[in-house]
């Protein structure tokens, strides 16, 4: 009777629940004892298809969420939690953070829609590591991407190269058109940088109107980098149909056969020269 009644008041507030409450067992086969009908709202299929057949469940798990499935009917431990992907009747998709216990010969489990929260904790985290004006590599991932590629390149004995640009115009654009126009020149130096160089080189924005770009100069495709870049970036940019800008930049480089392969030092030469080329320009005004 205590069974019955305990089985009772846990359909009943199963039943009602928003998140989708589920017993799994394997014997004679993998099979639902239970699965609440929320599970309709979230994926589109009413529960009994998967109560008359758990297979058409793994049909609509992405294949790490199959292989985990499989790995437990096989003996392994499940994880406490876990996100499973599925898709939906409508095609789109949906994660489900799963929280499960053991129980003789199955599982029983809690799972969430928490489709939302992925999708902002996957923004918020390409946020910390990309500009978010222009999209590229921030300071932060730059500093992590350079020291890969050190010890890229050092592995295999090759140069390793660091470009400095400073944007000459980006204040007298501000100031004449607006900070929308300048956030416009921002937008397309980056995309130009990224058309010149490599897909494997390393374009960031520091800040401001700072740019760096890591890069092998040995590697085919980036011969005549610098020329290249200063070619690109003195053409006029269309800020609207009627405005066209010049936004030039100062230059600086150096690479691992003269300063060597400590990060901060190889930035710190690549920004003096910069600055120095900058001074250059300024003379010859």
């Amino acid at each position: 009777m205590f069974l019955a009644d305990s089985e009772a008041r846990f359909r009943a507030l199963a039943d009602n629940s928003a998140d989708v409450v589920w017993r799994v067992f394997t014997e004679p086969y993998p099979h639902f004892d239970y699965l609440s009908p929320s599970i309709e709202s979230i994926l589109g299929y009413p529960a009994a298809i998967f109560l008359a057949d758990f297979d058409r469940l793994l049909e609509i798990l992405d294949n790490h969420g199959r292989d985990l499935i499989q790995r437990s009917f096989d003996g392994e431990p499940m994880p406490p939690r876990y996100d499973l992907r599925y898709r939906c009747a409508d095609g789109s998709i949906v994660i489900l953070e799963t929280h499960t216990t053991d129980l003789p010969g199955g599982l029983q489990g809690v799972s969430r829609d928490v489709t939302e929260l992925r999708g902002l904790q996957e923004s918020l985290s390409a946020r910390a590591l990309r500009d978010p004006l222009t999209g590229l590599a921030n300071r932060h991932l730059l500093n992590e991407l350079l020291e890969v590629a050190l010890a890229r390149t050092q592995r295999s004995d090759l140069p390793l190269a660091v470009a400095f640009l400073d944007l000459d115009g980006l204040k007298i654009v501000n100031d004449t058109y607006g900070h929308d126009a300048g956030d416009f020149v921002l937008c397309e130096t980056a995309r130009r940088l990224v058309g010149l160089t490599r897909t494997a080189d390393v374009v960031a924005r520091l800040g401001g109107d700072e740019f760096v770009i890591v890069y092998e100069p040995n590697a085919v495709g980036s011969d005549n980098l610098i020329s290249r870049i200063r070619e690109g970036l003195a053409a006029p940019i269309a800020v609207t149909e009627t405005i066209s800008v010049f936004c030039t930049a100062s230059i600086g480089h150096a690479d691992t056969r003269t300063v060597g392969r400590d990060p901060a030092i190889l930035m710190a030469a690549a920004d003096m020269a910069m600055y120095e080329s900058k001074r250059a320009r300024d003379r010859n005004f």
